[in-house]
């Protein structure tokens, strides 16, 4: 008999150590992986615009509208604890471009304003915050500056409008801009802290007047941010930096966020749910085993009981017996995480080749994994330690290994619940991880459906070979073809449609974004903002949405009729329906409204300009506002959309070909697909999904050992039921069923639980995306797929022993 209890002992043991080992080697590989995907997911994004947002005010059109004031950098280091870095700049001197006369516009920006924004150093350095702080004049010259001649690095450059000489320690990289005036690769930049609008227009009115020019102030008190949120918490520094500002939301301003693309917002969603999703399965692991160690270490406390009750007969104290358990709890944590990172080591290379993600089992991802399970065993043995020291030892001694009968059932109840718990646990793993599959999936797919998955952009590369200032001659670059200086493709309204046709493109639209102003007849009151001339297909390719009247029609073209951004109208009009109203576009013209947009959908963001404070216009209608018509085609673009089947990829490569056999004396136009980068952080989390169903698996199979350890221990408890049982004629199919629908009680219950608290966590974890009914049936199937096969898993084998037992053999035991 007792070498039978210390086989049965021996047995647990090696249990616990195998949901130990189990634990550590999926702690350690979320930890692992964590680290590596965190990796991967920055080298991605860094290949995206994106990564920054800008803030600055918008509406009534004033010398300082956009500019906040200076105080307001250290606000928002305050009460923006999401932003991990905070730029601040100058809107900067405006340049003078003259046929015999250039000056280029000063923009002061704090020290880490080219880090925050990405901008790289071509030749030498930026300036540093030592030199900020010091009000030293140095600076550092856009691309287009060094190229053309005008600024020299490590040479002293003198500026007209300010007054000052600059040291120029260094000269950015060539920034791939939109605009075809290049303005960001003409710029000198110049530390804020030398910032002094007064001084600067007393100056620039003299040199103004000497070169009879109209006087005019050129610097404007006030600063606008560049952000750069910590990872995954985009959307919450957004939100943060409106609550922090909100005192400059009023009638006439509204705080204005932009991005340049939408893959940093896509890319902090990948990774928040993903590395979150990864922490919540490892924890889920974890939380089974803890379950299945403390039921397996109460079965060995109730088989040791003879044991424990000689050692307090013969003076061992109640504290003396729980240390003991405590130590042995924790000698069996040490080594079942010794053999689960020896498990991680040997079959990480297997890992990393079959789910293609990277493991780096650094010390510091093995040190956090430690940290984790060390504290939650050391918790998970107190309960069994607590009950070991209860023993009375004269009881203990009187029965041996059983139980008094008032007590069993109270034992028997105390490790069913234990069972129930991990199959919970377990099955709120499974349903979480699946959920956050689906969850994340369907965000994504609402990011890539909001501004169009398969939209294509065509727009005209920058013309910073053309150079700058008073020298018109091309400046040659290495590497440079003789296509570079070649004229760009005129991009009139008509060729959308030809490129359409021509390209078997599904639709296209033309548009074209120019800042102006609007006001209302009889007001004096100007607000800025973004004028969008477009063809009537634009709205539907992105996917723009009328709240009030309609949008533009093919009909509308050269009539000045207009569409206002919901923001924008509600800033105009106010509460008043302003359809049918008129409004005035950069000239006296006036402008009827036709229709409002809805307002933006929630974790949508433009790419370009922001749809709330724009004004919509038909592309011929521009030639009646003077200021506008000046500017027709100035950087137009076209969108085009793939059919439906068609990936953008096939889209792009026929576009690019019509243009080189077409327009053979033009600078081919850059094509590219609308979105790009998102598709390959949409890579990386369905490699993650396959993370997920390991560990999903593991969940189960763990599951699976709480679940045999207490229907062996019934068997046993139950010897002679079933030896009675057998003797009356029960069949052993009639056993079997009777033992496996035991364990599907145990297993359903913690099914049932497992969805219902998965729930939450989902909500919590994605408060943004609705759970639907589908969503909701899925999950339910996995819960209840998942707590059947923990049933049969664990219970099988105790089934059939219970079966195979002789009835003989049972009642001479």
């Amino acid at each position: 008999m007792y070498r039978v209890a210390r086989r049965k002992s021996s047995g647990r043991t090696s249990l616990i150590l195998a949901c130990l080992a189990a634990a550590s080697c999926i702690m350690a590989f979320v930890f692992g992986v964590e680290r590596g995907f965190e990796m991967e997911l920055a080298a991605t994004v860094s290949q995206a615009a994106g990564d920054v947002f800008n803030v600055s005010l918008s509406g009534k059109y004033e010398p300082n509208w956009n500019l906040f004031d200076v105080e307001e950098m250290a606000t928002i280091r305050d009460r923006v604890p999401s932003a991990e870095d905070i730029a601040a700049y100058s809107k900067g001197t405006l340049g003078i471009d003259l046929p015999d006369l250039f000056v280029p516009s000063i923009r002061f920006v704090t020290s880490n304003y080219f880090s925050v924004r990405g901008l790289k150093t071509n030749l030498g350095r930026t300036f540093t915050s030592l030199e900020e702080e010091r009000k030293l004049p140095v600076a550092v010259a856009g691309a287009s500056l060094v190229e053309s001649g005008l600024v020299k690095v490590g040479e002293v450059y003198h500026c007209p409008m300010t007054g000052m000489d600059y040291h120029v320690v260094g000269s950015l990289a060539l920034q791939q801009t939109n605009g075809t005036f290049d303005f960001e690769n003409r710029i000198l930049y110049v530390p804020l802290s030398l910032f002094d609008p007064v001084q600067i227009n007393d100056t620039a009115a003299s040199f103004l007047r000497a070169n009879r020019i109209s006087e005019r102030d050129v610097a404007y008190p006030g600063v606008a941010f560049w952000v750069r949120p910590k990872p995954g918490l985009v959307e919450e520094a957004m939100a943060e930096i409106e609550t922090a500002l909100s005192a400059y939301n009023d009638d006439q301003r509204k705080i204005y966020i932009s991005f340049s693309d939408i893959a940093q917002l896509v890319y902090g969603t990948v990774k928040e749910h993903s590395t979150g999703g990864l922490v919540a399965a490892g924890l889920a692991v974890l939380g089974v085993a803890v379950m299945n160690s403390t039921n397996l270490l109460l079965l060995d406390v109730v088989s040791l009981r003879k044991k424990i009750g000689i050692k307090r007969c013969i003076g061992a104290a109640r504290i003396d017996i729980a240390v003991e358990v405590l130590g042995r709890t924790v000698a069996l944590t040490l080594s079942g995480i010794a053999l689960g990172l020896g498990l991680a080591f040997s079959v990480r290379g297997l890992f990393e080749k079959w789910f293609g993600e990277a493991v780096l089992l650094s010390p510091g991802s093995i040190l956090k994994a430690v940290a984790v399970i060390v504290p939650v065993m050391v918790l998970a043995g107190l309960y069994p330690a607590i009950v070991s020291s209860r023993i009375s030892p004269i009881q203990a001694v009187r029965d041996a290994f059983a139980w008094r009968p008032g007590k069993k059932h109270l034992k028997a109840d105390v490790r069913s619940a234990l069972a129930v718990a991990a199959v919970a646990i377990g099955v709120t793993g499974v349903v979480v991880m699946m959920g956050i599959s689906y969850l994340t999936q369907e965000k994504v797919a609402s990011y890539l459906k909001s501004v169009g998955e398969r939209l294509v952009l065509v727009e005209n590369e920058h013309l910073a070979s053309q150079g700058v200032g008073r020298a018109p001659e091309a400046v040659s670059k290495p590497g440079s073809s003789a296509s570079d200086s070649h004229p760009p493709l005129p991009m009139d309204p008509s060729l959308a449609d030809n490129l359409a046709k021509a390209v078997g493109a599904y639709r296209a639209a033309w548009f074209q974004e120019i800042a102006s102003t609007v006001a209302l007849p009889d007001s004096n009151q100007v607000h800025a903002v973004s004028v969008v001339a477009c063809s009537p297909s634009f709205a539907s390719l992105r996917r723009f949405e009328v709240a009030s009247g309609r949008f533009l029609l093919h009909q509308d073209d050269r009539t000045p009729v207009c569409v206002l951004g919901h923001r924008l109208a509600a800033s105009i009009f106010g509460e008043e329906d302003c359809v049918g109203k008129t409004l005035h576009i950069g000239s006296p013209v006036p402008f009827t409204v036709v229709g409002v947009l809805k307002p933006r959908p929630q974790g949508v963001l433009d790419l370009s300009f922001y749809r709330e404070d724009s004004v919509f216009i038909p592309p011929l209608s521009m030639l009646s506002v003077p200021d506008l018509a000046s500017r027709f085609c100035e950087n137009s673009k076209i969108l085009l959309e793939a059919r439906e089947g068609e990936k953008p990829e096939a889209l792009v490569e026929k576009t690019k070909q019509h243009f080189a056999e077409e327009y053979p004396l033009f600078a081919p136009p850059r094509v590219d697909k609308y979105l790009r980068y998102v598709e390959r952080m949409d890579e990386i989390r369905a490699k993650l999904t396959k993370v997920f169903g390991l560990t999903g698996i593991l969940a189960i199979a763990l599951s699976a050992i709480g679940v045999f350890a207490i229907m062996m221990a019934r068997v046993t408890e139950k010897a002679r039921e079933i030896g009675i049982r057998r003797a009356v004629g029960a069949s052993k199919r009639n056993i079997m069923e009777l033992y496996l629908r035991e364990a599907l009680g145990i297993c359903l219950p913690g099914s049932v639980i497992g969805l219902v608290a998965s729930c939450p966590i989902l909500r919590l974890l994605e408060p943004l995306v609705p759970i639907t009914f589908d969503t909701m049936s899925r999950l339910a199937v996995w819960a209840v797929a998942a707590g059947t096969a923990s049933a049969a898993l664990g219970g099988l084998h105790p089934a059939r022993t219970a079966a195979r037992t002789p009835p003989a053999e049972v009642f001479r035991a």
